[in-house]
């Protein structure tokens, strides 16, 4: 008698493959609320801090917005200077990086050698350890056992 996988492998037959128990994406739409309306009745007993704070929408643009920012010499300088600056920091910041993940991999290759030529040595003291183990144990029941038999003895004469 064989098993079904071993007749499968003989006959190449492919495993079958039913298309509604694959696993699909679960897409979900993204949830939009309404704002918050508290009624004006609720909004007039709560203290100043409490009350919701809705800026109107302005009809025509601040003077912030629409001006623009013409920068002097002395300052389109300063700018530069000032991004040159963050570049080379985040160069830095990267290279750091690098160098860092780099030492990571090498240390992470040192243990796993040094795991890999320990190994048997630790399998070999964990097998003697719980042969140990075991061996009291055995011990321990046996002389509970050869104690309760005395008892039995002096108890049934």
């Amino acid at each position: 008698m064989k098993l079904v996988g071993e007749l499968r492998r003989e006959k190449q037959i492919p495993i079958p493959h039913q298309s509604d128990s694959v696993y699909k994406p679960v897409i979900r739409s993204e949830k939009r609320f309404k704002p918050l309306k508290i009624p004006r009745t609720l909004q007039a007993g709560l203290p100043f801090a409490s009350k919701p704070k809705v800026p109107s929408k302005r009809s025509k643009p601040t003077y912030e917005t629409r001006r623009a920012v013409i920068l002097e010499g002395e300052e389109k300088r300063v700018y530069k200077l000032m991004q040159q600056i963050r570049t080379l920091q985040n160069e830095n910041l990267s290279k750091k990086k690098l160098k860092a993940q780099a030492d990571y991999d090498k240390y992470q290759k040192k243990k796993q050698a040094e795991a890999d030529k320990f190994a048997p040595v630790l399998s070999e003291k964990r097998k003697d350890f719980f042969k140990k183990g075991d061996k009291e144990k055995k011990r321990q029941t046996a002389q509970l056992e050869s104690r309760n038999k005395k008892r039995r003895k002096i108890i049934e004469d």
